[in-house]
């Protein structure tokens, strides 16, 4: 029970047992015994209100005490006629409607309504005062109705926003537990994001790097043969790999920034297939569908890794001359080939660039596949779905 509550039985206290110790006083002489227990009783009651009805354990004790004030409230009816006792009736009625049905209350208001009738009217004769009787009493209790049910509506809607106040700091607990959980995942999506940038960084070095070191040595051995008997050729060759190596380090940069996307992919495997061709003189057979161009970054980019790790790999370590590139596009699927003539052996054991291809195609909920190629040498089989992937979507 909250203040108010408390506060308005304090004020309902007060008045009852002032007028009800005035009736006591008043009827000492015949009834004075049994007004002081129903005292007594009442204070029970409205301790019970106060302290013990909302333990569940109590309330047999509560309802016994209630049902010997209504008994003795009727004796007092059948033997007594003074007005004061209608202050009883607003005791048991109230307790009535806090405790029990409404149903209930108003069954025993009825009862005690025409039973008070009858006993203050059953020694009158004149009509007129008969009337003026029962109106009174009829006035009187439904007053009395009116008053308890304010008394109970502030004291449901103090409850009510009781319920409201434990719920909302609840909820706000749920909220706080919510918030530091999601700040949780936070941190730790942040986390991941560094580490899945880290190794993005770190694949596009290796990928860049190693491409562009890899044609460079070619061409710088090659250039170092030539300058015995070619002079003029080999200074070419090692322009070409002074070239190859500027680039490289312009690449390595743009990867260290890592947002590429207002890169130029389709340019960006045009180049490495022409430069590969002019400095390695490796020979790269190609076909790209023409629906390249509607893919987006993300897709163009892994083909375009794909593509320089493979050639990468296939003249460093498989010793190819020969490559032949297909990407070919339907309605729900990309498939990339890259096959070589190299030494295929010299792929079995997976390193970075082999995991780093697989990463890609990973990514982007896609398949890759590793297979012997042209005379034997190796082949790279890519699909990847392309749901989300157009520049449209």
């Amino acid at each position: 029970m909250n203040k108010v509550d408390e506060r308005i039985l304090y004020i309902i206290i007060g008045i009852l047992f002032t007028n009800q110790l005035f009736t006591v006083w008043e009827n000492i002489e015949n009834m004075g015994w049994i007004l002081v227990i129903t005292s007594i009783v009442t204070g029970f009651i409205i301790y019970s209100e106060l302290f013990l009805v909302r333990n569940k354990e109590k309330i047999y004790f509560f309802s016994l005490l209630t049902l010997t004030t209504i008994l003795l409230i009727t004796y007092i009816n059948i033997y007594d006629v003074g007005n004061s006792i209608r202050n009883f009736y607003f005791i048991v009625l109230y307790q009535i409607f806090r405790v029990y049905t409404k149903y209930l209350s108003l069954i025993l208001f009825f009862f005690l309504l025409v039973l008070n009738i009858v006993i203050k009217t059953s020694h009158l004769s004149n009509a007129t005062i008969l009337i003026q009787t029962i109106s009174s009493e009829v006035s009187i209790f439904l007053l009395i109705v009116v008053i308890i049910m304010l008394i109970i509506n502030i004291i449901d809607q103090n409850t009510k926003l009781e319920e409201m106040q434990t719920e909302l700091t609840l909820k706000n607990l749920d909220i706080e537990h919510t918030h530091n959980s999601l700040l949780k995942a936070y941190n730790q999506l942040e986390n991941l994001t560094i580490i899945q940038e880290r190794n993005k960084i770190a694949r596009d070095m290796h990928d860049t790097v190693g491409h562009t070191l890899t044609t460079a040595l070619v061409e710088l051995e090659v250039g170092k043969l030539m300058l015995t008997q070619q002079k003029y050729e080999g200074n070419e060759k090692i322009k070409g790999a002074i070239e190859l190596v500027r680039k490289g380090l312009y690449d390595l940069r743009t990867s260290v920034k890592t947002l590429k996307d207002n890169i130029n992919y389709l340019k960006e495997i045009n180049d490495l297939i022409d430069n590969t061709i002019n400095h390695t003189g490796v020979k790269i057979n190609y076909q790209i569908d023409n629906k390249l161009n509607q893919l987006n970054n993300p897709i163009l980019s892994c083909i375009y890794r794909i593509l320089q790790e493979g050639i990468t790999n296939g003249i460093k370590h498989g010793n190819a001359s020969t490559f032949l590139f297909n990407v070919s596009i339907d309605n729900t699927f990309l498939e990339l080939n890259l096959d070589n003539n190299g030494d295929g052996t010299s792929f079995l054991n997976k390193g970075f660039g082999v995991n780093a291809m697989e990463e890609r195609v990973k990514e982007l909920n896609g398949t890759i596949k590793f297979h012997y190629g042209i005379e034997k040498g190796f082949g790279i089989q890519v699909f990847i779905p392309l749901e989300g992937r157009r520049k449209n979507d």
